[in-house]
């Protein structure tokens, strides 16, 4: 039995989460692969087709990156 192998995806595209605030106060939260090359915002519209009209706002993180540093008080450190 092998293991097939997944394609290499080029740098610029990046599994993210993705959190989705709706204008009646719901929230969705997706994982899906965003091109950073590209419109984040145009990308999540996309994703989210039928609803794109009732999003409040959304905000999204790259879950390939290790998180930045901070110290105790949340600035990053060099």
């Amino acid at each position: 039995m092998s293991i097939q192998q997944l394609p290499q995806l080029p740098p610029y595209i990046r599994l993210c989460e993705v959190i989705i605030q709706y204008t009646d106060r719901e929230e969705t939260i997706i994982e899906t692969y965003l091109d950073l090359d590209l419109s984040v915002e145009d990308q999540v519209f996309e994703v989210v087709k039928g609803s794109a009209s009732q999003i409040r706002s959304f905000t999204w993180r790259d879950l390939e990156t290790p998180p930045c540093r901070r110290n105790e008080r949340g600035h990053y450190l060099p």
